[in-house]
């Protein structure tokens, strides 16, 4: 029977399933006995957490990365995590690479969409939030994939974007610049830039 330290040590990355509860030999009174005690609580069916891990505003997010490890935080997500929007998302928006297996996710909901090659391995982050780690693209990225994909946020949104990425310092017409390139939305962007660089 493992002991609470050990079961602490493992709770403390952030939000954990039951199956990898189970694969690290933690039984299923083991943690029932740590809920009754007020040490851990049920997250969402299936998931669970330190009760004392600190909640904020990448919560959401953070339950869904833990569900879906090899999924990337995309679009609106992504955008409001880097503080370049004012919409409030009331899904979970993330990237999953081409055919690869889409998990179930338990607790928030969450709106998947399928990047292939560069479009999905470029500009991937990793960032701290408070209870574990969430997998990000970056602000330039995150700005590109918003023009690429203007018919799912609008195209009003990838004009904020831009906007207040470039006011803010966060990213560059140069790297946008190349960015587009390398991701062939360039003839789609460059306009926008344009207008920006006279600005």
């Amino acid at each position: 029977m493992m002991d609470w330290t050990a079961g602490q040590a493992l709770l403390s990355g952030g939000p954990v399933r039951v199956a990898d509860l189970t694969r690290a030999g933690i039984s299923r009174s083991s943690l029932s006995r740590w809920m009754a005690a007020g040490h851990v609580r049920r997250l969402a069916p299936g998931l669970y957490g330190l009760d004392d891990v600190p909640v904020d505003e990448h919560y959401s997010f953070l339950t869904a990365s833990r569900q879906a490890p090899k999924a990337v935080g995309c679009l609106l997500t992504a955008l409001e995590f880097h503080g370049l929007t004012t919409q409030l998302p009331r899904d979970v928006w993330m990237a999953l690479e081409g055919r690869s297996h889409q998990p179930k996710i338990r607790g928030v909901n969450v709106r998947f969409h399928r990047f292939t090659g560069n479009a999905f391995h470029e500009g991937i982050e990793v960032h701290a939030v408070a209870g574990g780690t969430v997998r990000v693209y970056g602000v330039a990225k995150t700005i590109v994939d918003c023009f690429r994909l203007r018919s799912k946020v609008g195209t009003d949104v990838a004009i904020e974007a831009l906007r207040d990425g470039l006011r803010s310092h966060k990213t560059s017409l140069d790297e946008l610049d190349g960015l587009s390139r390398r991701l062939r939305i360039q003839t789609v962007m460059r306009p926008y830039l344009e207008m920006e660089a006279a600005s």
